[in-house]
């Protein structure tokens, strides 16, 4: 019929995804579902899973729609980057670009110590290239610098908002994978009020990170 099913590589929420706009190769397409009106009542109950989405790339059947993707292309969100309120901004994948974007700056800046930066890829998929990485330069002390869950949202109350915007960087102590070294935490801690740099504990202990 010319639509694409596809699974989800990495936490990707199937109720945030329909009607999203994607591009594979050259090509955009739309993340679609049987639409409500259709739905039977059971149907309707049921959380939206990634077994139930499509993607509409307005191919007539399959025929044409080989002509433009093989077997195993890769989707990606199509998104625009825009900028609103007070210093925020809204983008796709600012997780672990964020990360990317502190490292450049700091490559570019004069440091004490032996210092190497690793742009780990395959997180999303069970922490593997940091694996890889720790075996290979076996460092003393690892920082990671990526982006965490803001949960400060109407509604959300105490640990649940894991932290708040614009009170500053957050450091864990410890998540769904992983004890950090207490010691470490506290360095970092010590480091933000020694510099008046406001600093958060993350709140949540979920997820994971390399």
């Amino acid at each position: 019929d010319g639509y694409l099913k596809f699974s989800p590589v990495g936490g990707i929420d199937a109720r945030v995804v329909a009607d999203r706009k994607v591009k594979i190769n050259d090509i955009y397409g739309v993340v679609g579902l049987k639409p409500i009106h259709l739905l039977s009542g059971d149907e309707k109950d049921k959380a939206v899973s990634f077994k139930n989405l499509f993607i509409d790339i307005g191919a007539k059947d399959k025929t044409e729609a080989e002509k433009y993707v093989s077997l195993g292309d890769y989707a990606y969100f199509s998104s625009d980057y825009y900028e609103f309120g007070d210093g925020y901004i809204k983008s796709k994948a600012l997780d672990d670009r964020i990360g990317c974007m502190l490292m450049i700056e700091l490559i570019n800046s004069e440091l004490e110590y032996d210092t190497y930066f690793c742009f780990n890829v395959q997180e999303e998929v069970g922490l593997r290239g940091s694996k890889c990485t720790s075996f290979d330069v076996q460092p003393d002390v690892s920082l990671i610098l990526e982006s965490t869950t803001a949960g400060d949202l109407c509604g959300v109350t105490g640990g649940n908002r894991v932290c708040v915007l614009g009170k500053g960087p957050v450091v864990s102590f410890m998540d769904g994978r992983t004890v950090y070294d207490k010691e470490l935490y506290k360095l970092a801690r010590k480091v933000g009020e020694e510099n008046n740099i406001p600093t958060q504990t993350k709140t949540a202990i979920a997820g994971g990170n390399d």
